[in-house]
């Protein structure tokens, strides 16, 4: 539309030729501006993610991704900042629950984790994962017993599928 009125001015005035020329050289300029603005948010997955907090703090999708690469950067205190507010805004979100109990059982805090695993189980009963992480969480307690129950629910449900945890 801009390139067609400008070519109508052109045509019909004296001076339409600089009109022209004045015209694709503002669009350009915003059109550049637009473009750079973009390329920055997109610059990686960490800005794109920040970029929907920013605009929709409300989307734990958002909240866990970043805890997600918080973690995967080495920043375990930050990840579980961001992950515990993913839960939060997440009433239904397995991922979320997981992910926060795995750094929180990395980080010592197991009866935290533990519960989380819980919730997470209850939200998603066939899920082997979940099963292997609370047979650990029970094992490393001593708690033989309730480990071997989920060992056993794990075996079943897996079927090869979920490998075990390597030792350490």
């Amino acid at each position: 539309a801009v390139v067609y009125v400008s070519y109508l001015l052109f045509r019909s005035f004296r001076w339409g030729r600089w009109v022209c020329i004045v015209t694709v050289l503002v669009v350009a300029a915003m059109l550049s501006a637009g473009t750079r603005q973009v390329n920055a948010t997109f610059a990686s997955e960490r800005t794109v993610w920040e970029n929907v907090v920013r605009v929709s703090p409300g989307s734990g999708r958002a909240w866990f991704s970043l805890g997600w690469i918080d973690y995967f950067e080495g920043r375990a205190a930050e990840a579980e900042r961001k992950l515990r507010e993913a839960v939060r805004l997440s009433p239904t979100g397995v991922a979320e629950r997981v992910m926060l109990g795995n750094i929180l059982a990395e980080r010592g805090k197991r009866e935290e984790a533990l519960k989380l695993y819980l919730e997470a189980l209850r939200l998603a009963p066939k899920e082997p994962a979940i099963h292997r992480n609370i047979a650990v969480l029970y094992e490393e307690s001593g708690n033989r017993n309730e480990s071997v129950r989920y060992w056993e629910s794990w075996a079943r449900l897996s079927r090869g599928r979920d490998p075990p945890p390597t030792g350490k």
